[in-house]
């Protein structure tokens, strides 16, 4: 049995096709049935059971170059139950003997510690996520003690299993829950780093809601959590020694998702973050400037700085993954806004493209260029939004200071104080005189052209 906190997009696309192929492939040794818990409110738990869990999942992209379009009937979970009306239910899921896996999907913001304790033992559900699950983990303690249970969160946080373990036992403490019941959970409770991806969309205005849109790619890469083989068994292919993303995905003819078990998930991590997020915010910004136009900037972006930085590094399968990301980028069916992928560029540029210009800086001794010209497409998107919205600070998430302000009317010099802004996490090995030279190119030639020099 699976206990599921979340009932959204990424659950039924991902996870629910997960535990239905591993219900129809006899060669898994699993068989096994969700009960969802929906945390505020109730009616998409109502529309849930309405169907009987079933919803069409339809697969849209390119694999390998040729065009997927399908669609099949999926029926996971078996029952959705409402925290705020259920919750006796689902204390009683707590109690069955048959549980052996959580998993969840709430937000980000859900894996951090509540800032107020709360009721643990209460008729009704505690108001956070994290206090609904201790009150689970308390009610299973109290009933089977000797029994251990495997938890596997799939926010996206690196080392999300080990961050929510740490959130649980410090709420725990806060909230003067039972002794034993904390003994227990410290003890016999398995929290597994897991890693998801797979874009999840809505279905047309006219189709029912629950019906999911997902692209063919897909990963859930879970780490072995101390030998957990058995609340693990829906995995097609629990093989630690593989770090490749081709163990984590489906055959090239079969668009289902399959989970994999790995001794180490971080090269997981890494691809994604550096080959998918890296070349995402890397050729956005310019995008929005060339008007598309690139010019196989992205082809060449991965091929010359961000594939031989991850060698580098020692982190293998790049390449078939880089493949992998073009199919997912060239996806007709799915529509990614680039203003949306642009938001909270401060943030994501440090974490997403940091590593890949430090690995350059010491293979080659020399700053990235394309990178450089990707953090001047930022920086020039920044200041026109500074000049058309004055005193206010940039949608694309950068802290308007009094230096960039002063700077907004000369494109280099502004260019080299929003990078002044992240440059600490690069670690020397990107300069703002670099980014200060591109972002003139840009200004002097025009994005596109700028593209076609760096080309060379």
């Amino acid at each position: 049995r699976v206990l599921q906190f979340g009932t959204g997009r990424l659950l039924r696309g991902l996870c629910a096709d997960v535990f239905a192929r591993a219900n129809d492939d006899p060669s898994v040794p699993w068989e096994g049935s969700v009960v969802a818990v929906q945390s505020t409110g109730h009616h998409r738990a109502d529309a849930i059971n309405h169907r009987d869990g079933r919803f069409h999942l339809r697969v849209r992209g390119i694999r390998s170059g040729s065009r997927i379009d399908e669609t099949r009937e999926v029926t996971e979970p078996s029952i959705a139950l409402a925290a705020e009306r259920d919750w006796s239910r689902v204390l009683a899921v707590a109690r069955e003997p048959a549980l052996d896996l959580i998993i969840s999907n709430t937000t980000e913001a859900g894996l951090r510690v509540p800032e107020h304790p709360e009721q643990i033992d209460g008729p009704d559900a505690p108001r956070s996520f994290i206090g609904k699950l201790l009150a689970v983990l308390t009610e299973r303690a109290r009933t089977y003690p000797d029994r251990p249970l495997t938890i596997v969160p799939c926010e996206l946080l690196e080392s999300n299993g080990a961050l929510l373990r740490k959130a649980v036992l410090s709420h725990a403490t806060a909230c003067r829950a039972d002794a034993a019941a904390a003994a227990w959970i410290a003890g016999h409770v398995r929290f597994a780093d897991s890693l998801v991806d797979r874009i999840c969309t809505a279905p047309g205005i006219d189709d029912d809601p629950l019906d999911t849109v997902v692209e063919p790619y897909a990963l859930w890469a879970i780490r072995d959590p101390d030998g957990a083989t058995g609340p693990l068994a829906f995995c097609a292919d629990p093989d630690p020694g593989k770090s490749t993303d081709r163990s984590a995905i489906s055959a090239e003819t079969d668009t289902r998702a399959r989970a994999s078990v790995h001794a180490d998930i971080d090269p997981f991590y890494q691809r994604k973050i550096r080959v998918l997020n890296g070349a995402h915010i890397a050729v956005v910004h310019l995008g929005l400037l060339a008007g598309l136009g690139t010019g196989g900037y992205l082809e060449e972006l991965l091929e010359r700085e961000i594939l031989p930085a991850l060698e580098h590094d020692g982190i293998g399968g790049g390449e078939a993954f880089a493949a992998e990301v073009l199919d997912r980028f060239a996806n007709p069916f799915l529509a990614h806004a680039l203003a949306e992928i642009e938001k909270g560029s401060a943030q994501k540029v440090g974490i997403r493209l940091a590593p890949t210009v430090i690995a350059h800086r010491a293979r080659t001794g020399r700053p990235p260029a394309l990178i450089a010209l990707a953090f001047a497409g930022w920086a020039e998107r920044t200041r026109r939004t500074l000049l058309t919205q004055p005193g206010m600070n940039s949608a694309l998430g950068s802290d308007i200071t009094s230096p960039l302000v002063e700077a907004v009317e000369r494109p280099g010099a502004f260019a080299s104080a929003l990078f002044g802004t992240v440059a600490h996490r690069f670690e020397g090995s990107l300069d703002g005189e670099t980014v200060r030279e591109a972002a003139e190119a840009i200004e002097s030639a025009g994005a596109e052209q700028a593209i076609d020099r760096a080309l060379g």
